[in-house]
């Protein structure tokens, strides 16, 4: 194996170790209520997620080939296919140039930008929200907790007073 190679498997392992971290955190939440309920809520909602990925991959590449067929020519940061959805993501976390795209294609711009916030950030991102909404009232209708992390501390810290952990420690107790 030649140097480039053995960094490549070492950064690959690496992030399927922080990936089983990850995963083995959402089963030690379970020792922890409301930990256990957000857990819960993520796995609830994994084919909700699913379906949401599906239709909102097909949006957005719409919305990127378009803009890749409006200012691909003119504009280099839209003139491939890769460029253009990178573009798009940008565009969706509010880095835009709209003066360059409006001076290429003034109509075409105000409708395809007004359509892609309408559509991709409004309407998928509250789509997003209601999905979680909806998989967090389910959880907490199945078996709401009403222990919190306050409420736990108290319980940790009686516990070890009365197992007699801070003794030696300090004079107070």
């Amino acid at each position: 194996l030649d140097i480039n190679a053995w960094g490549v498997a070492n950064r690959t392992l690496l992030f399927a170790y922080t990936l089983l971290l990850t995963f083995h955190f959402l089963q030690v939440f379970r020792g922890q209520p409301k930990l256990a309920e957000l857990a819960r809520v993520l796995l609830n909602s994994g084919e909700d997620l699913i379906h949401f990925a599906c239709i909102f991959l097909v949006l957005f590449l719409n919305f990127a080939f378009g803009g890749y067929m409006i200012y691909g020519i003119y504009l280099h940061e839209w003139s491939t296919g890769t460029q253009a959805i990178n573009t798009s993501l940008q565009i969706m976390f509010g880095l835009v140039d709209l003066k360059r795209m409006h001076v290429v294609a003034p109509n075409s711009t105000i409708l395809w930008f007004s359509a892609f916030v309408a559509c991709m950030i409004f309407i998928m991102m509250n789509l997003l929200l209601a999905i979680a909404c909806d998989n967090f009232s389910t959880v907490k209708a199945q078996g709401g907790t009403k222990c919190g992390v306050a409420s736990q501390l108290g319980y940790t810290w009686k516990d070890m007073c009365r197992r007699g952990l801070f003794k030696g420690f300090c004079c107070c107790f």
